[in-house]
């Protein structure tokens, strides 16, 4: 709102000139989402020319937001990094839910276990009745 009432410009470097490019850019990109929106509602469902629609939206987006399709690029690489830095630090360990040579049917990790652990409460069982 002070934006919208403001008769002059903030000074120079002032927080407030920082917040008025702020709410600027805000308004900007506001735009480019409208008339996105209205293109693609307008001449993209009729024709059938999405690729063509897409990438005119990309290029006036491109066009008057610069820093958007930057800032997705940083973005990513940004997650690659993190990832990898990740993965270097953990160690994945694969396991098979089934293995062919058991049986054609995939057996659970759950029922797997569950049988585990019934063959050992049998064997504990024999072996403690074997001590008496």
């Amino acid at each position: 709102m002070l934006y919208d009432l403001a008769q002059e410009l903030p000074p120079a470097g002032s927080l407030l000139e920082s917040i008025f490019l702020l709410v600027a850019l805000r308004k900007r990109e506001a735009e480019v989402r409208q008339t996105e929106a209205l293109v693609v509602a307008i001449a993209g469902a009729p024709t059938g020319q999405v690729d063509l629609i897409q990438k005119t939206l990309r290029e006036y987006k491109n066009s008057v937001l610069p820093f958007l399709e930057a800032e997705k690029t940083k973005q990513d690489v940004d997650m690659k990094t993190l990832l990898k830095h990740w993965v270097d630090k953990v160690a994945f360990v694969v396991k098979p839910l089934w293995r062919a040579e058991d049986s054609k049917r995939m057996n659970s990790q759950l029922r797997r276990n569950a049988e585990r652990t019934r063959q050992y409460e049998e064997t504990r069982r024999a072996q403690k009745h074997r001590r008496i």
